[in-house]
């Protein structure tokens, strides 16, 4: 596997790669994995958050840390001027031996690929523009209670807001979070109907899995064809006599233990509510993902989703290890479909914000029909098809 350190980091404005045991300088990298540079679509430097191994040395830590009370990052830090050469070398090869254990040790998982492929789409994003009359009015009248979280919606000189900084790694399942950049995902909803397009006659629309974690549940026996699942409980459970609220309700129960108290209330009477949460859980297979997920997890102390990403539940509490295993395999089945959404749509698409299941997209008034359909449904290997819900952001 050929890794690289982009030219941005080398004051000679070239790219070093290590490929088959040796180094080679370019002019621009090509199909490699970036070491060094976080904003890269390729970047590998969140493998070793995932992973939690320290991030390899390119720089003296009491160098970075001088330039750092200057005001100036690591990253803006040129390798090959601040420190001698043998520092330099000795640091290089360091850290491309780190990283190929690294990256091997994500292949041996099987969940190399996936990860670069949700981290791609992460970094696929593009500046929103946002009607900044009605973002201050909002805070005026006080429709908006956190202002810190507002400002960081305010356009910069150009118009335009910052880009939001998003990752995978800070949590336990990969549940998206947001380091830097406006914080869609704890912003009042209110703010979403402030965002304007960057198109005239434009729109800002959003994508969203329908009911994505149950149906990653449901699918994972290749049970589930209908396009609401639901509707296929409620098929396969009532002969669709109970309501989908009820239905609702029901999978709380079964798979993230809500009281059966309220749910007892709504059915008829006569019915065996735990018969019933014992035939939910193995629609959803629950028992399929605990009995091998357990093993995992006495081995190790740690579960693998669908993907073969690592995770470490906090007990071997069964419906503790099955959520964790369904939250953390929706997660790589958001990215990678929205990940195949961009790629099929039209250039001037832009995706501006991912709020978990859901993607804020800027569109052209000639593309909206086509992005329509393009956005319908995506297909994930060994898990099937996964259906979307439009609406415009208004």
């Amino acid at each position: 596997m050929k890794i690289s350190i982009p030219k941005n980091r080398f004051l000679k404005n070239q790219s070093l790669s290590f490929f088959n045991s040796k180094f080679s300088w370019n002019e621009e990298i090509e199909s490699s994995y970036v070491l060094g540079d976080k904003k890269h679509r390729n970047s590998i430097d969140p493998i070793f958050e995932l992973l939690s191994i320290d991030f390899p040395e390119l720089i003296s830590p009491e160098v970075v840390k001088a330039f750092n009370q200057l005001g100036v990052s690591e990253e803006y830090l040129p390798i090959d001027v601040i420190q001698s050469s043998s520092q330099m070398i000795e640091k290089i090869k360091n850290a491309f031996f780190e990283s190929e254990k690294a990256l091997n040790e994500l292949k041996h998982l099987g969940y190399l690929d996936t990860f670069i492929e949700c981290n791609k789409t992460l970094k696929s994003l593009q500046r929103a523009q946002i009607d900044e009359i009605l973002l201050r009015r909002a805070l005026k009248f006080k429709k908006i209670k956190n202002a810190s979280v507002a400002s960081g919606f305010f356009p910069q000189r150009d118009g335009y807001l910052s880009l939001p900084n998003y990752s995978i790694t800070k949590t336990l399942t990969g549940r998206m979070t947001i380091t830097g950049g406006p914080q869609i995902l704890t912003a009042p909803k209110l703010i979403r109907s402030f965002l304007k397009s960057s198109f005239k006659g434009g729109k800002i629309a959003q994508v969203d899995f329908v009911s994505l974690e149950p149906r990653v549940a449901a699918q994972l026996s290749g049970k589930l064809e209908e396009s609401d699942v639901y509707e296929f409980l409620g098929q396969k459970l009532f002969d669709s006599k109970i309501s989908r609220s009820i239905i609702k309700k029901l999978v709380l129960c079964s798979v993230y233990g809500a009281s059966e108290a309220t749910l007892k209330r709504d059915l008829p009477e006569g019915i065996n509510v735990k018969n019933l949460i014992q035939k939910t859980k193995n629609e959803l297979n629950y028992e399929m993902v605990v009995n091998s997920q357990m093993k995992n997890y006495q081995n190790s102390g740690k579960i693998n989703n669908f993907f073969g990403r690592s995770v470490s539940p906090q007990s071997s509490r069964p419906s503790l290890i099955y959520n964790n295993y369904i939250q953390s395999t929706a997660v790589d089945v958001s990215l990678l479909g929205f990940g195949q959404i961009i790629k099929k749509s039209p250039s001037r698409m832009r995706p501006i914000f991912f709020i978990h299941d859901a993607m804020l997209v800027d569109l052209h008034p000639e593309d909206i029909e086509n992005f329509k359909e393009i956005a319908k449904s995506i297909f994930i290997d060994g898990l099937g098809k996964f259906p979307l819900e439009f609406q415009f952001v208004e």
